[in-house]
């Protein structure tokens, strides 16, 4: 080999080496996650919790805030811009759950301009979380999105230079409906514990009551042995008519079994507001227990656009919202619908079909 091929294959080996440094620094870069770890929220404890801010791209946002005991301890979280209405807190626990999951991966771009095509910019996102501690100390504040890729997420700390493609968790996992985030269950009274249903509309009550009487017994059904009680049914009585009659015990109790589990549309807040309209409710259902707890369920003024209307019961801080046809098929229900049904018309032998006219053909 001469002195120029000497020389041109040791330039040749250098130049290999510095691309397979450079490569490797390149992909090390492109692995690498935050600095402290691939999974920056793992370590992340409840008790440390104080408010999680939830913001969807579109401008949607929901607050959950932890109140405080009488005796200064953490109480449990609330939905902040609604009077502190309750989270439920398996609700809670997939929060959090999600946000301990988070594991970081490679760095899917440094530039900046590109942060708005994978929603992680400050100007558009898919999902801005934040989670701080009582005194404001942040805990986490990062961006999710998903851009052009569905199958992709994407993560930046809102102080970070890098968005990163992310695993373990998905964008819909932080969701800001008010309503995903409660309890919907609004009322909870056993039908079988209920003695007096009380329904009240404008113009008109009806009020229900329920009694026990032995069950008929057949007319050859030989005596009762000594020592054996007749066997008893349950009786519900129209009280309000007159004179008062007998009620269809299986619409009564279906009606019971309706009103006494309820559920809820929407969380509104703690502070009664006269645009409720619980001053003149619309429908009020009043149910009695064998023990005499009362249970009163006003509905109040309808929400038009939203299609509900407003509701609120004894026991319970809060106002909510149910739906129109919640209010049409249980609290405006009519005597008439709890009576009954009546036996269909028998036809006569011989006689025409209903509905047919007795033509003279010739």
């Amino acid at each position: 080999m001469n002195r120029t091929s000497l020389i041109l294959s040791v330039l040749a080996a250098l130049q290999l080496v510095v691309i397979v440094i450079f490569l490797s620094t390149d992909s090390s870069t492109e692995r690498a996650g935050p600095a402290d770890s691939t999974q920056p929220y793992a370590a992340l404890k409840a008790d440390d919790i104080a408010s999680i801010d939830i913001t969807e791209g579109d401008g949607a946002a929901v607050r959950l805030e932890r109140a405080t005991t009488a005796d200064g301890k953490p109480g449990k979280f609330g939905l902040a811009d609604k009077g502190a209405f309750p989270v439920r807190e398996i609700e809670l626990d997939n929060v959090i759950s999600a946000v301990q999951r988070i594991s970081v991966g490679r760095v899917a771009t440094r530039q900046e301009k590109s942060f708005t095509s994978l929603e992680v910019a400050a100007q558009r996102f898919n999902r801005h979380v934040v989670l701080k501690r009582t005194d404001g100390t942040v805990l986490a504040d990062f961006y999710l999105g998903s851009g052009k890729q569905s199958a992709s997420v994407f993560f930046r700390q809102s102080t970070g230079d890098a968005a990163h493609h992310a695993t373990g968790v998905d964008t819909y996992e932080f969701g800001t409906s008010a309503s995903a985030l409660v309890e919907t269950q609004f009322t909870d009274v056993p039908g079988s514990d209920v003695t007096k249903l009380i329904l009240e509309r404008e113009g008109s009550t009806l009020m229900l009551d329920r009694s026990e009487r032995e069950k008929p017994r057949a007319v050859d059904a030989p005596p009762l042995a000594q020592g054996v009680l007749p066997e008893m049914e349950t009786v519900w009585t129209e009280a309000s008519a007159t004179p008062p009659r007998l009620a269809d015990n299986g619409k009564v109790e279906a009606l019971l079994a309706a009103l006494g589990r309820m559920y809820l549309a929407e969380p509104i807040g703690r502070e009664r507001k006269a645009e409720f309209g619980f001053e003149k409710p619309v429908a009020k259902a009043t149910l009695v227990q064998k023990d005499g707890k009362t249970t009163v369920i006003s509905v109040g003024a309808k929400r038009e656009k939203e299609n509900d209307h407003y509701v609120e019961r004894t026991g319970f801080d809060w106002v909510a919202t149910i739906r129109t046809y919640t209010l049409e098929e249980y609290f405006l229900k009519k005597a008439e619908d709890l009576q009954p049904d009546k036996p269909e018309a028998e036809v006569k032998p011989g006689a025409p079909d209903a509905g047919h006219e007795d033509h003279d053909h010739k």
